[in-house]
């Protein structure tokens, strides 16, 4: 958990508009969880936008995969 920590103190902070501004939709913010950040969510077609921006907003949580396949 202590390397969560670390890596979310290290991670840029932006604000509202500036993430808004650069995912526009409900496919880009998935995408942006599940690829970039390493979240564990479930399907795409399960979910809605709102939890989605639940996520971001801090106000539910959700796993972290432990380990980033890298294909070469």
């Amino acid at each position: 958990m202590s390397h969560i920590n670390s890596m979310v103190n290290q991670a840029p902070q932006i604000t509202a508009a500036q993430f808004a501004s650069k995912y526009n939709s409900k496919r880009e913010i998935y995408n942006f969880l599940t690829l970039d950040v390493g979240a564990y969510l479930p399907q795409y077609d399960t979910i809605t936008v709102y939890f989605l921006k639940e996520l971001i907003s801090g106000s539910k949580k959700c796993k972290f995969q432990h380990s980033m396949l890298t294909f070469v």
